[in-house]
């Protein structure tokens, strides 16, 4: 089970959770976009970047975050969008 990283509560519904809309996403710029919007490739490249930060937080620890640094973020905050992002290429018939 996952549970909001803001309220505590189970996320049994993403998308329809009171706490963050997780039918948006917001870019690097700072835009909200659509989660439908979005190009597969941006997607399929969100995906990596939250991935990649569940261990950045590790490589912090040790000093060994490869430079030039690559951009990360809150794993805990953002890994309810990988099911989100991966339902969406499911129905896009698109491929991780």
């Amino acid at each position: 089970m996952v549970y909001c990283f803001k309220c505590g509560k189970s996320m049994a519904s993403y998308v329809e959770h009171d706490c963050v809309d997780y039918s948006k996403w917001k870019t690097k710029e700072g835009n909200s976009i659509d989660i439908f919007e979005m190009t597969t490739e941006h997607i399929k490249n969100c995906i990596k970047m939250i991935k990649r930060s569940k261990y950045l937080d590790v490589m912090e620890r040790y000093d060994t975050v490869p430079e030039p640094r690559p951009r990360y973020v809150d794993y805990d905050e953002y890994s309810p969008y990988l099911n989100i992002f991966k339902k969406e290429l499911e129905n896009r018939n698109a491929r991780l």
